[in-house]
């Protein structure tokens, strides 16, 4: 593999920002981990609160490491080996959002279908302590989990009218997207904007799932097809 030709067991991954990129790309971490090498990864200081999830990976804030993450080279030096998985894309398709996702196992020689090995270190008491005391989730209760977010700050509507309970996806102080585990896992209806979340519902083993509707992100597509390629448990877009 490539990797061998560069002597550094210290590697950091330049990939600071976007939570899907982040998430989707870990098992890629993990591979390199596998292998003896030690993860530095940086990132923007909002996303900080997956470190907990991921023992073997050093999430840093992104400011408090001095490299150019704007380099699309693979840099070696006295320290680290820097990988520039953010500028995969622009390597290998000239940035076509197409093969976007696609492009960061293409970029380090992986199948693409070893980001479904997604998995973490599960915060049990703070799922419950969400489940239960923050969303008065009982068990066995159905109900609907929406999201309507994507990008932080932007967002589409999403109107359900089944007569369920429905659970807004949102950012709750002291919980991070993993802690929402038990609501993916036991919800009887997904219906989400394509975000982040989207890798989670499908590496999550879900209990009871009946419909899973994916929606665009309105007005910046048209459909979901830039991520669709990669789901399974999708019953119905939403174009």
């Amino acid at each position: 593999m490539w990797i061998n030709n560069y002597k550094s067991k210290n590697i950091v991954i330049n990939q600071f920002m976007g939570l899907g990129d982040i998430l989707f790309s870990i098992p890629i971490a993990e591979y390199f981990y596998s292998l003896g090498y030690n993860i530095t990864w940086p990132i923007n200081n909002e996303f900080l609160n997956i470190k907990k999830n991921f023992n073997y990976i050093n999430f840093i804030d992104k400011n408090s490491l001095n490299i150019n993450y704007e380099s699309i080279d693979i840099v070696e030096n006295e320290n680290f080996l820097i990988i520039p998985l953010r500028f995969s894309n622009n390597l290998l398709n000239n940035g076509d959002p197409s093969t976007c996702m696609s492009d960061k196992y293409k970029y380090i020689d992986l199948d693409l279908n070893m980001w479904k090995n997604l998995k973490w270190e599960r915060d049990k008491p703070t799922e419950n302590k969400l489940y239960y005391d923050i969303l008065g989730l009982k068990d066995d209760e159905e109900y609907n989990l929406v999201n309507e977010t994507y990008n932080m700050d932007k967002k589409i509507s999403i109107d359900i009218n089944n007569g369920l309970k429905t659970i807004q996806f949102k950012i709750i102080e002291n919980f991070n997207i993993l802690d929402w585990y038990k609501v993916i896992e036991n919800a009887t209806n997904i219906y989400t904007v394509g975000t982040s979340l989207i890798f989670l519902i499908e590496v999550i083993p879900t209990k009871k799932l009946n419909q899973y509707i994916l929606y665009p992100r309105k007005p910046i597509e048209n459909n979901c097809s830039y991520y669709n390629y990669l789901l399974d448990k999708v019953t119905k877009e939403n174009n």
